[in-house]
């Protein structure tokens, strides 16, 4: 399957204005938009495969995420998904919301021991990320967000 078009989808006008500025002088068929995940500005059907990565658990309203994403699928289309939860409860409800809405159609695999492995592999580019991070933040939360995700629940889905 070789696509026509990829769409990358932010909510920061910014983020998508930096990516787009990158993308000028590739041949890839890229292209950034500003969007809102829970009110996707595409018609219905208009994408063959949506991948959302490590940023639902930030939604207000996952479920409507969930209904967004199925109604720009076309008919057969590929939902991916793959993001931690604060605990197992909340990890339970998330795949219930998942099966709800593409009705029991959903592949799940556990990949939190990958996460930890691979962070552990990856331990001193980790650390040099934190160090960057605490000349704008605190210690604990530069740690926390490059580390502390591993320590969550993490999953990733496939919908069709």
């Amino acid at each position: 399957h070789q696509p026509a078009l990829y769409v990358g989808m932010d909510l920061v006008a910014e983020q998508v204005s930096s990516a787009n500025r990158r993308l000028a002088t590739s041949d890839t068929p890229l292209v950034f938009v500003q969007g809102d995940a829970q009110n996707v500005p595409f018609p219905d059907e208009s994408f063959d495969v949506v991948i959302n990565v490590e940023s639902s658990h930030n939604y207000p309203d996952f479920e409507l995420f969930l209904k967004e994403v199925r109604r720009v699928l076309v008919r057969g289309g590929t939902f991916l998904l793959e993001d931690f939860r604060n605990d197992d409860a909340d990890m339970e409800a998330m795949l219930r919301s998942v099966k709800d809405v593409f009705d029991d159609a959903v592949e799940v695999t556990n990949v939190s021991t990958h996460v930890l492995t691979s962070m552990e592999m990856r331990k001193d580019y980790i650390d040099e990320r934190i160090a960057q991070c605490e000349k704008f933040s605190s210690r604990d939360y530069c740690y926390w967000y490059w580390w502390g995700g591993g320590t969550l629940p993490t999953v990733m889905l496939k919908c069709q």
